[in-house]
């Protein structure tokens, strides 16, 4: 879809409901961008109202303070955000950073007995979690919207958080997606559409890391399927239908 002009916006529904547009909404959001990338042609900007755009901005929040911490020591960018904007975010809100540091601990990595020496381990509550996964199927929903001009209402979501074992279990089914570098290693998504069905997958990759399987799927699908999803089984797209392995 190429980008739409804020006058051409007033005739659209927003993105996410298909309610009236009174905003444009960014995918992904702002606040997980670093600012020297945020002049960028390729960033899709969406017919929003003011209740899906303003809706998950504290859950966006804390998905970016999640992947900073999750990845400061292995990404360049997530490290630059974390010392800046997200530290800077720290010293306003407090309690932000309180709740999140609770769930950090240090724990020794052993492979076949041998120390790999400490690691940062995270057990997060699961309304947490849960707010990391909301955020993951509102960009997934955007995206749609992008690609199709349409809402995915009529879909369901399963997201599914990718651990480094559940990207592997399915890592070269990913080839059969298409993937859109729209901020290189900051933010890239890997896109595969069912035209007769009108349903999607997505693998989200946030900082360099595989981090979201979004599935939007028909409603009569969901319940079936949902047992398999839920324990990250690969995705396939194909005519006619998502096919979970």
């Amino acid at each position: 879809m190429e980008k739409v002009g804020i006058k051409q916006y007033r005739g659209l529904p927003c993105a996410w409901c298909g309610e009236k547009y009174h905003d444009r909404a960014h995918v992904p959001t702002k606040f997980l961008i670093p600012k020297d990338e945020r002049n960028n042609p390729k960033w899709p900007i969406l017919p929003s109202c003011r209740k899906c755009n303003e809706g998950l901005k504290l859950d966006e929040e804390w998905l970016t303070v999640h992947f900073c911490s999750l990845l400061y020591d292995y990404s360049k960018v997530a490290k630059k955000m974390f010392d800046g904007p997200v530290t800077k975010h720290f010293s306003k809100h407090r309690s932000i950073a309180s709740r999140y540091n609770k769930y950090l601990s240090l724990v020794e990595l052993k492979v076949n007995d041998i120390s790999l020496g400490l690691k940062t381990r995270i057990d997060m509550s699961q309304e947490d979690w849960n707010r990391l996964e909301r955020v993951a199927e509102m960009f997934a929903r955007g995206l749609y919207y992008w690609h199709n001009l349409q809402t995915a209402q009529k879909l369901k979501a399963k997201v599914v958080y990718l651990t480094p074992k559940r990207f592997k279990d399915f890592s070269h089914h990913i080839k059969s997606l298409k993937v859109y570098p729209i901020f290189p290693i900051t933010f890239e998504y890997a896109y595969g559409y069912v035209s007769t069905t009108e349903e999607a997958a997505f693998v989200i990759m946030i900082y360099g890391k595989p981090a979201f399987q979004v599935l939007l799927i028909a409603g009569n699908k969901y319940d079936k399927m949902e047992s398999k999803v839920k324990l990250g089984e690969v995705v396939r797209t194909s005519e006619p239908s998502i096919e979970i392995y």
